[in-house]
């Protein structure tokens, strides 16, 4: 009877160990990195930008009219090798009048998808869309 006591015993003393080491491990190990990673699934920045009213003159002549912006952006991820890269950094660096460098700085980003600049006009979404280039959405 004494056998079965303690072979119960050490079987409950073995799990709460092994409960231990494995909270270790989750808190103190990789508590950093599983901190940053929570804090991003509830902190999240959004832009809620108003919606502008058209102002017209006495002569219902527009001095203020609306107009659609577009994002530009790039998934990392359909970008595979150097040279389509290249290309698609010196076409979007022209059509979006930037800089080489700072599109290619932008692009070394290491996220799934990448925003390359906002409120891009409709005829320069039109254009980019006419290059088909792989990886890039509005």
């Amino acid at each position: 009877m004494i056998w079965r006591t303690q072979t119960l015993f050490f079987f409950f003393l073995f799990l709460f160990f092994l409960v231990i080491a494995r909270l270790f491990y989750w808190q103190i190990i990789r508590g950093s990195e599983l901190f940053l990673k929570g804090l991003s699934q509830y902190t999240q920045t959004t832009v809620h930008l108003p919606e502008r009213g058209k102002i017209y003159t006495s002569d219902n002549f527009p001095l203020v009219a609306n107009s659609p912006g577009y994002l530009v952006f790039v998934q990392a991820s359909l970008v595979k090798d150097q040279d389509s890269k290249k290309q698609l950094i010196n076409n979007l660096s022209y059509q979006l009048s930037l800089e080489v460098a700072s599109v290619a700085a932008t692009l070394n980003q290491d996220l799934p998808w990448i925003p390359i600049k906002q409120r891009v006009s409709r005829s320069i979404k039109e254009q980019i869309e006419s290059l088909k280039l792989t990886g890039v959405g509005f």
